[in-house]
């Protein structure tokens, strides 16, 4: 699986491209979580969820850049940054994640989520 990075477009928004767990709990909700940003939330259904882990990573996004405090956070938790023609934000090969979650049965999802940027 390729890193997870953050970067900004060019079109006024900030891509996140990260690994989500999808987990089916033993109640048949799903919960999502991602370890590079220690977010998390759940769902009725695969979908549900998806869609409230988007909102979430919008809301965690939103809230940071209006503070001037995503690079801070991201940096925090152990993202690095690379400054090249593009700079972006990358997060390092180890990720830990609670052993509760790797005896449970889930499906990993990695896609890009595109947020609005706030310079």
């Amino acid at each position: 699986m390729d890193k997870n990075l953050i970067r900004k477009r060019h079109d006024g928004t900030i891509e996140c491209e990260v690994a989500v767990m999808i987990i089916k709990d033993d109640d048949n909700t799903f919960t999502a979580y991602c370890p590079a940003l220690q977010l998390s939330t759940y769902g009725d259904s695969e979908t549900d969820v998806q869609e409230a882990f988007a909102e979430r990573l919008a809301i965690f996004m939103e809230e940071l850049l209006s503070q001037k405090l995503l690079h801070d956070e991201l940096i925090r938790l152990g993202w690095n940054y690379e400054a090249s023609k593009n700079p972006h934000l990358t997060q390092p090969e180890n990720i830990t994640i609670p052993l509760h979650l790797l005896n449970s049965s889930h499906s990993i999802i990695k896609k890009p989520f595109r947020v609005p940027a706030y310079a």
